[in-house]
């Protein structure tokens, strides 16, 4: 049976001649997973996502912080996306550059012009690549001014609202995390083994340490391991969208855009995050994430032949080795009635295509392979299983 996605009511956003991409055509799932090689446009789209549902709180934002474009276009874009970025832009003539959310054009000199004050708390929440970066030498987190104008606004965004998360947090607070007991043993086991996360105060100065039996004396930032320094800005960022009392989500806040959340993990760690982006649909933020990892895929599709087969909740639980608890059925079963979408940002006809399907028999090499992700794997099996079979030959 072949895999069809429903489209009809999802929200779609489409960028045409915009940098890398010709044309990004996505229509998005509860959960959206970009995939394709480097510089193929997957970060860039993602901001411009950002920019449709949030540009008044954009704007609004840079213009507290004294930024100011005298409401250029493309002197926007360069304190937007970055220093030399309105290169992407084609203003006008055959390839003019179009932004079309929910079928609809938005006006890049339109938001540029924009003066209305931006809300507290925007519908989009974004992760970037670059999250290591909002931390300090110091163990601390930068905040928005810290930043060079011509560094990314969603970097600075990201490190601005991790401070202001990290300054409420009570000083000397142990253990930082509080998602449930599934989510939190994951993570622990995974990620900072018999450390814990902790505040602590030196010579004045707050610092994010790591402490346990493990470590004589608390271990600030720069002696972390890679997947550390990784892993905890988006633990921040999970918690704040994960509140453990209260509503289900932060209110407005409504979308969820994570790059490469896998970065810096191994394998285990991987699958303990993904297992935190489920809680995320469940809670029922719209979640849109790139990446580059096959285990994401590999979930993906889990999910979807679970579904089609009508599957109980338990299974998708066994996949990360959590008990059935009630909660936990809960949230698995909600997770099941979800839809999902795949897109691959191609680099040879710089367009999208829709691999949702994730279909190892489909005669499309790019829905077999996973967006091509599995093709190096797949090359040496086939090469390794041709020579076993010519030895036994022989």
């Amino acid at each position: 049976m072949r895999y069809i996605r429903t489209v009809s009511a999802a929200p779609r956003l489409t960028l045409e001649n915009i940098g890398p991409i010709k044309k990004a055509d996505v229509s998005f799932g509860d959960l959206t997973v970009l995939v394709g090689p480097q510089a193929t446009g997957k970060s860039l789209f993602l901001q411009f996502l950002k920019l449709a549902l949030d540009h008044t709180s954009v704007t609004g934002t840079m213009r507290t912080y004294g930024l100011d474009w005298n409401s250029e276009s493309g002197k926007f874009l360069d304190i937007y996306l970055g220093r030399g970025m309105s290169s992407v832009w084609t203003p006008k003539g055959q390839n003019k550059s179009w932004i079309h959310w929910q079928d609809r054009p938005l006006a890049l000199d339109g938001i540029a012009a924009e003066r209305e004050p931006g809300k507290k708390v925007p519908d989009c929440y974004v992760i970037p690549a670059q999250r290591v970066l909002a931390f300090s030498s110091q163990s601390w987190l930068r905040p928005f001014s810290d930043f060079r104008a011509g560094d990314p606004f969603v970097l600075r965004a990201f490190s601005e609202n991790l401070r202001m998360q990290a300054e409420v947090l009570s000083e000397g607070q142990r253990r930082l995390w509080q998602f449930d007991a599934d989510a939190g043993g994951l993570l622990q086991e995974s990620i900072f083994g018999k450390l814990e996360l902790s505040i602590q105060t030196t010579s004045g100065q707050r610092e994010l340490v790591l402490t346990g039996p493990q470590a004589r004396k608390p271990l600030p930032y720069m002696v972390w391991s890679a997947g550390q320094r990784e892993f905890v800005p988006l633990m921040l960022s999970l918690l704040w969208l994960l509140p453990a009392n209260g509503p289900m989500r932060k209110q407005p806040c409504g979308w969820v855009l994570i790059e490469e959340p896998e970065m810096g993990l191994h394998p285990k760690a991987i699958g303990a995050v993904l297992f935190v982006i489920l809680q995320l649909i469940h809670r029922g933020y719209r979640v849109c994430l790139s990446t580059h990892s096959t285990h994401v895929l590999d979930l993906v599709w889990a999910i979807r032949t679970l579904k089609q087969t009508g599957a109980a909740a338990g299974h998708l639980l066994e996949i990360f080795g959590v008990e059935r608890s009630r909660k936990a059925l809960a949230m698995a079963k909600a997770v099941l009635s979800k839809e999902a979408a795949v897109y691959y940002f191609d680099d040879e006809t710089r367009q999208t295509r829709d691999i949702s399907a994730l279909d190892p028999a489909d005669p499309d090499p790019l829905i077999q392979t996973w967006g091509k992700l599995m093709e190096f794997a797949n090359q040496i099996g086939e090469i390794v299983a041709r020579q076993v079979a010519n030895q036994e030959r022989s």
